[in-house]
């Protein structure tokens, strides 16, 4: 029983029982054998029909049941290989489909090169298939395979043989492992998706089982896997992405001894030389740099989160290779570290992850396995990440910033980014001594007094592995975040927050401040300084400009609970010093939209991040000045580049109604009252006036009176000057503006002042600084809450500044010069602010000029000349003599003719107060008869308020001369409309002094 179960071997070493099956069924398909030869295609086509329904089942079209495999696959190498292999040319469409399918079920289904007899079936299937394949895909143009799904089952075949192990034997011969990369390389050209994709298999295949074969054509097959890395496929992408590592990892390695030396597109020859090593590299390097690595930066920022899944994985593969598998990829290791953290930035929450365990892993194996520099300043403790990135920093952040400045979006985009993820990876903390001593190394006060004094300044720098680079850094981002593009400027502001965060923070804050003082060669420009402004606002984690608003890295990094930007910490040290820069006086001289709204911007960054360093008002400063010294000088320059915006925004190009310029400053000086805890904004700019004012004044033109210079016309001081003026003359809080009159009256007389005749003095300015200058005092006087202070400036300002501004000259700028001082001297006398002897002292002076401004043609001066001189009438009660009325009364007659309703209502008042103004004497005889006359012509006026007022005037005059009032009541009676005022008059007329005459 044991011996009859004994499989006796042929010569070829087939089990005998084998081979007998096999001749059993050799009669049975010898006539459909003879068909596949037979000139006719159709007797081919049902001859290839019938084998194929006795060697595979019908339906499922695997291997038949009938017969064991090993019958099949010794059937297949004896008498059906060469036939089926020779239909692979048929010019009959369906044989060549069916025999490949034969062929492949065989391939992958039947011969198993571990059976007896079979060892060495897929090296002679090989030898004589791959050239096959290669007539019909690879190289003759004449006989290629015309049908797509064809060239599709021609390269699965490649990729099934090329899996088998022992094909190798058959790739040894140099025109089959050249036939073989001519099919692949040809069909990476296909147009057939799926054969592109194939092809990714057929190569990872060829990269395992003959690595040679792969190197000896391998450019060729790069260049042309590259070229699949855009197809618009995405699955296309991602197949050729995972064929493309493994052919760079294997093509990076020169051949073994005795591999296939053909060159793409020679026919094979075993003349061949091999590659010199170095030509190779070259050649290698060659390819890296102009194929491979620009079609891997494409891939990632591809559109499939799939396919940056695969590169992510795939750079992690490269990065690990050395030094196991190969060293060739070490002079591109920091390109490809360089987009693995890019994608480690990347929208997608899955790629993201991928790629930052893929940093991991390649952080530890390089650091276990190559030999690392270490960083200089390393302390030891920084992670394996860190230490790994670092070491590639020198090669990694020039390539960085040469890209922000690339033509496109995208690329600017991805190089920001991939820098703010760099820079967060990097930062292990290192501060080196010079940023140490000038952040707070020598204590608070101490820091603070070398920033004020401006010694002992060390050059301050990075330290770790970005510090030699922060000054190239800011100089990129200093560029690009004045970009056209609002992505690019986002992109900008997150690098800059991320390097703010970061340990180099300090360094970046100081290195930023010559940069906004327009310190060193050409820097001193509005575009320079602007970017200085952008980069300090986009480090604290402001809002820069036109941006996007946050960036998708940002709004994660905040959600994570990380620092964006420069913490209050590291910014309070440092704030004293950004505030003088952001108050220099080259800056605030300077009238530019962008550099206003940059400027704005850092105020509102700064104040915002560290609101205990920037709201120290003066007052507290004094129960210590060491500790709240710094910051209260910090809150005056910041209050003084606010006031500066908001005074610039009152003129063009500021004045627009989109920027709100003048709003966005007041709401920052608001946060800096909320901070100090005070109820009302105005007490924060009534708290630093002096300073303010110090810094104003110093920007002034000549040599003024006492220590102060002169402000000069139209220029941004004046703007500031007249800004600041109006927020501590809040109606808000009174009293504010009173503290400071014996420093702000004598800057207002000297720039305005004029002499008595109206003549201008020889330090007068002009007309429009005048005029400025008038209606800052304009709105100091209508400040409440001051009476006790003005009295005490009032002298001075009627004497030399306002009754010389309202002498009449001819000319529209005079007219509103004198439209305003009359409107201060209303405000004066309505206040109360002029006492009796000064009125007694300058009424001979002013009466005559009020007089003569009754005519003005301006309505509305002629109203405040009536009110003004009503108000005079009423502080100095029966003070006037003879002349004063006999000249004033007929110019105020005229006014009840005036052709403005509010001048003549404001005229009527005048006269009430007028007949008191003098002792009755002086108005009778000529006096109160015409003006008598004038007033009982105009009771009959169509408007009611205005026979009520002259009513009321009337009635002063009856007791000055009552018969002359009935008199001449009872006269113009009949000419009335109505008699209901007349008769009124008659009647108290005659009760004060008898009937008329």
């Amino acid at each position: 029983m044991a011996a009859s179960m004994l499989i006796v071997e042929d010569e070829e070493g087939v089990p005998r029982e084998v081979a007998v099956a096999v001749q059993q069924i050799v009669p049975k398909i010898q006539r459909d054998l003879n068909c596949l030869a037979d000139p006719d295609r159709q007797t081919r086509r049902k001859g290839l029909l019938r084998l194929k329904g006795v060697v595979l089942e019908g339906k499922s079209g695997k291997p038949s049941s009938a017969y064991p495999k090993e019958v099949l696959a010794s059937l297949f190498t004896q008498h059906l290989q060469g036939p089926l292999l020779k239909l692979f040319a048929d010019a009959s469409e369906n044989c060549r489909e069916t025999s490949l399918q034969l062929v492949h079920t065989f391939v992958s289904l039947v011969l198993d090169e571990t059976a007896a007899g079979q060892g060495s079936c897929f090296a002679r299937l090989g030898a004589v298939a791959f050239p096959a394949v290669a007539k019909r895909i690879g190289v003759n143009q004449a006989e290629a395979e015309p049908t797509e799904e064809i060239r599709l089952l021609h390269i699965r075949l490649v990729t099934t043989l090329l899996m088998k192990p022992s094909v190798v034997t058959a790739l040894e011969n140099e025109s089959v492992s050249h036939a073989v990369n001519q099919s692949i390389a040809k069909s990476l050209l296909d147009s057939f998706p799926d054969i592109k994709r194939e092809c990714a298999a057929s190569i990872r295949a060829l990269v395992k089982t003959a690595p040679n074969v792969a190197r000896a054509e391998g450019d060729v097959l790069l260049r042309n896997l590259v070229a699949n890395l855009g197809h618009q496929h995405s699955k296309t992408r991602q197949l050729t992405l995972q064929g493309l590592g493994q052919l760079l990892v294997c093509y990076a390695e020169p051949p073994a001894a005795g591999a296939t030396s053909a060159g793409a597109g020679a026919a094979p020859t075993d003349a061949a030389e091999a590659m010199e090593p170095a030509d190779r590299t070259s050649l290698f390097n060659k390819l890296m740099d102009d194929v491979v690595i620009p079609g891997l930066h494409k891939c990632v920022v591809d559109h499939s989160a799939q396919v940056r899944h695969t590169i992510a994985r795939m750079l992690s593969f490269l990065l690990r290779a050395r030094p196991e598998k190969t060293s060739a990829l070490e002079k591109f290791e920091p390109t490809l570290l360089t987009m693995l953290v890019t994608l480690s930035t990347d929208l997608t929450d899955e790629v993201t992850g991928v790629a930052e365990d893929c940093l991991a892993a390649v952080a530890t194996h390089c650091l276990t396995n190559n030999n690392v520099a270490a960083v200089a300043g390393a302390t030891g403790n920084e992670t394996e990440l860190t230490r790994y990135v670092g070491s590639m920093v020198p090669q990694m952040i020039p390539a960085l910033i040469s890209t922000t400045g690339h033509w496109t979006v995208t690329e600017r985009c991805k190089a920001l980014d991939t820098l703010a993820a760099v820079i967060k990876v990097c930062d292990g903390g290192v501060w080196d001594a010079a940023t140490k001593m000038a952040f707070g190394g020598g204590g608070g006060a101490a820091a603070g007094k070398m920033e004020v004094d401006g010694e002992g300044e060390e050059e301050v720098g990075g330290g770790g592995a970005m510090g030699p680079f922060l000054p190239s850094v800011m100089d990129a981002l200093c560029r690009v975040l004045q970009d056209d593009d609002a992505e690019v400027i986002t992109a900008a502001s997150h690098c800059a927050a991320a390097l703010g965060a970061s340990s180099q923070g300090p360094a970046l804050l100081e290195l930023v401040v010559p940069r906004i003082r327009g310190e060193g060669a050409g820097m001193d420009t509005p575009q320079n300084r602007t970017a200085g402004l952008l980069l300090l606002t986009a480090a604290l984690g402001g809002e820069v400009g036109q941006g996007g608003g946050a960036s998708y890295a940002m709004k994660r990094a905040v959600a994570e609970g990380e620092v964006v930007g420069a913490s209050e910490t590291v910014l309070a040290p440092a704030a004293l010093r950004l505030s003088e820069a952001l108050a220099e006086p080259g800056l605030m001289m300077m009238e530019d939209l962008t550099l206003t709204e940059a400027l704005l911007d850092a105020c509102t960054a700064m104040i915002k991040r560290a609101p205990a360093a920037c709201s120290s008002l003066r007052e507290f400063g004094s129960a210590g000045e060491e500790e709240f010294g710094a910051a209260a000088h910090t809150c005056s320059r910041l209050v003084r580049a606010l006031v500066q915006i908001q005074g610039n925004a009152e003129v063009a190009p500021f004045n627009d109604a989109e920027l709100s310029l003048a709003e966005d400053a007041l709401a920052a000086v608001e946060e800096i009252g909320k901070a100090a805890g005070v109820a009302d904004v105005s007490v924060v700019y009534s708290d630093h006036l002096d300073p303010i004012m110090d810094m104003l004044m110093a920007l002034g033109e000549g040599e003024g009176e006492g220590d102060e210079s002169m402000l000069s016309s139209s220029t941004p001081q004046l703007r500031a000057f007249d800004a600041l003026m109006r927020r501590v003359s809040s109606s808000e809080v009174a009293g504010l503006s009173g503290p400071h009159l014996e420093r702000l009256v004598p800057i207002i007389v000297r720039h305005a002042k004029q002499g008595r005749s109206g003549a201008m003095e020889a330090i007068a300015t002009d007309a429009e600084l005048q005029l400025s200058m008038l209606a800052i005092l304009e709105t100091l006087l209508s400040a409440p809450g001051n009476e006790q202070y003005w009295p005490s400036h009032t002298p001075v300002l009627l004497q030399e500044v306002l009754v010389g501004n309202m002498v009449w000259k001819a000319g529209r700028v005079a007219s509103t010069v004198r439209k305003v001082a009359v409107a201060c001297f209303y405000s004066l006398l309505h206040n109360g602010y002029a006492d009796k002897p000064v009125l007694f002292a300058i009424a001979p002076h002013v009466l005559p000029i009020l007089k003569t401004d009754l005519d003005d043609y301006d309505a509305s001066t002629r109203q405040l000349v009536c009110i003004s001189l009503k108000l005079m009438f009423e502080a100095l009660p029966g003070a006037m003599s003879d002349q004063p009325v006999q000249e004033l009364y007929p110019s105020l007659l005229k006014r009840l003719d005036d052709s403005s309703d509010e001048v003549r209502y404001a005229v009527c008042q005048t006269f009430k107060a007028f007949f008191l103004a003098a002792p009755p004497a002086a108005f009778r005889g000529t006096v109160i008869d015409y003006t008598l006359d004038q007033l009982l012509v105009h009771l009959d006026d169509q408007d009611p308020a205005i026979q009520g007022l002259l009513f009321e005037v009337i009635q002063n005059c009856i007791p000055i001369d009552a018969p002359r009032v009935a008199k001449k009541a009872a006269a113009v009676r009949s000419a009335h409309r109505s008699p209901k005022y007349v008769d009124e008059l008659v009647r108290m007329a005659n009760e004060h002094g008898g009937a008329a005459p």
